[in-house]
């Protein structure tokens, strides 16, 4: 027998679902356990891209706004993310310790991962 293994949302490509405020310059990356990341599209810029052997690639970097809805009070953090676009969809990778590393898209990596999709879709003028 076959073990079929549930496909998340976010394999397909994520979509927004709500901005912080009702602001369409946050929409919100993840949501757990009462926190709320939001990309502040307002500081979102491309700080690199190349193409090699891998397909197109592209160095996003933004803001994330991890806002505390059960106490009150926000932090904000800046993130890169590269996303490496080939034929077989994209690949996204965030900046640990000097080094690009892999994102799955589960657990800590959730907030980055899906900013990486958000991003995307922005700078390409595709509806978030």
């Amino acid at each position: 027998m076959t073990a079929i293994a549930p496909t998340p949302a976010y394999a397909l490509g994520y979509r927004v679902s709500s901005y912080w405020c009702g602001n369409s310059n946050y929409p919100q990356a993840y949501m757990h356990m009462g926190h709320s990341f939001y990309v502040d599209l307002h500081s979102a810029y491309i700080a690199n891209q190349w193409t090699d052997n891998t397909g197109d690639n592209t160095v996003y970097v933004a803001n994330i706004i991890d806002v505390d809805d059960d106490h009150g009070g926000n932090r904000t953090y800046a993130t890169s993310v590269l996303v490496e676009e080939s034929e077989g969809g994209p690949a996204f990778y965030e900046k640990r310790d000097g080094q690009w590393v892999s994102m799955t898209g589960y657990g800590y990596q959730q907030p980055n991962f899906n900013a990486a999709w958000i991003l995307l879709h922005y700078f390409e003028g595709d509806a978030l």
